[in-house]
C-alpha cells in the first residue's frame, strides 16, 4: 500500500479546507486544555479532552485548532504513524512536543526517522510577555526569550524547535510568519477574537 501524507493551515478565507473535504469528509478533534496529554486516535469525530492526537490509521484526518499557538505537525519517514499538537505558551512550558516524541519512541520509531513542522504563530517580533512572566520562566532553557527596549518577547517557534533539537531531531521546518503582525492569519493576541485557524494531518491511501 501506498501512502501519502497530507497537512495544512488554513488562513483566514478557510480556502485550502475546500480541497481536503473531498478526501477527508470528517476528522477527529479534541477539546483543548492547554495541557500536555495526547491521545490516540482510531475514529473520527471528538476524541476527548487533550491537546494533542496520533494515530496510524490510514483516511483518518487530525485537527486541532489555533489562533496564535502552536500547531505542531510529526510524522516518521515511512508515515507509519502521524500525530498533531497544540502547544501554546503554557504547552511549550509544560513541553508537550517532548511528550508527543517520547510516543513515537514508544512506537520504535528513531529520532532521525522524525519530521517536525511548526506552523505560523506568535513570534518574538510581537509576542510581549510581562516581566513577571519572564521572571517566572527565564530559566527554562528551552524557552526563547528576546529583551528589547527593556520589554520582553517569547518565541513559541523557536522554544519548541529547542526542544526537537535537544532531542535529537534534525528535520525541523518553521513557518517564519508571525500570526500577530500578518493579518492573513487570526490573532487572539491582535484582535481578542475567537476564530481560529485548522491545522490538520492525515494519511492517505494512493
Amino acid at each position: 500500500m501506498k501512502k501519502k501524507l497530507i497537512k495544512g493551515f488554513t488562513d483566514r478565507n478557510f480556502s485550502s479546507i475546500d480541497k481536503i473535504k473531498t478526501k477527508f469528509p470528517e476528522s477527529a478533534y479534541l477539546k483543548q486544555i492547554h495541557g500536555k496529554e495526547i491521545i490516540y486516535a482510531d475514529r473520527i469525530g471528538y476524541i476527548g479532552e487533550a491537546d494533542g492526537l496520533y494515530t496510524d490509521k490510514v483516511n483518518l484526518l487530525l485537527t486541532v485548532r489555533v489562533a496564535d499557538c502552536n500547531a505542531i505537525y510529526l510524522w516518521d519517514d515511512n508515515i507509519n504513524y502521524i500525530m498533531i499538537l497544540h502547544s501554546g505558551w503554557k504547552g511549550t512550558v509544560k513541553k508537550i512536543l517532548l511528550e508527543g516524541l517520547k510516543i513515537f519512541s514508544k512506537k520504535g520509531i528513531d529520532e532521525k526517522n522524525l519530521n517536525v513542522e511548526i506552523s505560523p504563530s506568535a513570534r518574538k517580533c510581537c509576542y510581549e510577555v510581562s516581566r513577571d512572566f519572564y521572571t517566572k520562566y527565564k530559566k527554562r532553557s528551552h524557552l526563547f526569550f528576546e529583551k528589547r527596549k527593556n520589554k520582553f518577547y517569547l518565541d513559541l517557534a523557536v522554544s519548541n524547535r529547542k526542544i526537537a533539537e535537544e532531542n535529537g531531531i534534525s528535520s525541523i521546518k518553521i513557518h517564519d510568519k508571525c500570526t500577530i503582525c500578518n493579518e492573513n492569519y487570526f490573532s487572539y493576541r491582535r484582535d481578542n477574537t475567537s476564530k481560529r485557524h485548522l491545522a490538520y494531518i492525515g494519511i492517505r491511501k494512493e
